[in-house]
């Protein structure tokens, strides 16, 4: 939201709504809420698939990494 009144030049002390921002500007849905909608849409299509579980382990796997503390990288 904070984007949107700098690129409208609304001083941060001027009382302005959020709803009335989004009307001046046309904004009928919020971004946050489309980005769900197309999230649940693409989670919706990869469980229809034959192999449905591979993607789904790939987008919520644990990235691989090693403890920080090793002895054998030190010299």
């Amino acid at each position: 939201m904070w984007c949107w009144r700098r690129m409208l030049r609304i001083p941060w002390n001027a009382f302005r709504t959020n709803k009335a921002i989004l009307e001046e500007l046309g904004i009928t849905q919020r971004l946050s809420s489309i980005e769900q909608a197309r999230i649940l849409t693409f989670f919706g299509h990869v469980s229809r698939r034959e192999e449905a579980t591979t993607p789904l382990n790939v987008w919520w796997s644990k990235e691989e990494s090693r403890a920080p503390d090793h002895a054998e990288d030190r010299p």
